[in-house]
């Protein structure tokens, strides 16, 4: 055999080898990548199971929060319309007393035509102090509408 078919048949054995060696290395390769993006896929999917699950709870407390506070709100107003009712009921029975009560109307006049000895109603303590402080607040209020009127008309350049 001549000497240059065996250096083609050595190169081609070499080459053979080399070439094979490089397809097992390859071929192992992408089975550890495959692998790698089948545990990491699985991981992914993991973390989206516990992420969406997380996020149901989530609303779902959030929406009993919701119609907790709802609930809340409504009797609440409730509450609210029962207390001014009552309050309502109070103050038309607020008893009254006459410090003046010794003939108010004289006998010479008829029944419907009071004179000036007639006395005004007394009013409880607490009712008398809730009128007072509210005629304060209102007064107080008076004021900070006259001062805000003048500001505006002086700082502001608005005009009427």
């Amino acid at each position: 055999m001549p000497i240059i078919a065996l250096y083609a048949l050595l190169a081609a054995t070499l080459f053979g080898s080399g070439y094979g060696t490089c397809w097992k290395v390859m071929t192992r390769q992408v089975a550890v990548l495959n692998a790698q993006i089948e545990v990491s896929n699985a991981d992914a999917k993991r973390r989206l199971l516990e992420s969406t699950t997380a996020t149901e709870e989530a609303e779902r407390k959030a929406a009993e929060t919701a119609q907790q506070l709802e609930d809340e709100y409504i009797k609440n107003i409730e509450l609210n319309a029962d207390i001014a009712r009552s309050l309502a009921t109070v103050r038309m029975r607020v008893k009254t007393v006459n410090t003046n009560c010794r003939g108010t109307v004289p006998k010479s006049s008829s029944p419907g035509t009071p004179t000036d000895a007639t006395d005004t109603a007394e009013l409880p303590e607490d009712f008398e102090r809730l009128l007072r402080a509210e005629g304060l607040r209102a007064d107080n209020l008076a004021v900070y509408a006259d001062e805000c009127y003048h500001f505006v008309n002086n700082q502001c350049g608005i005009k009427q």
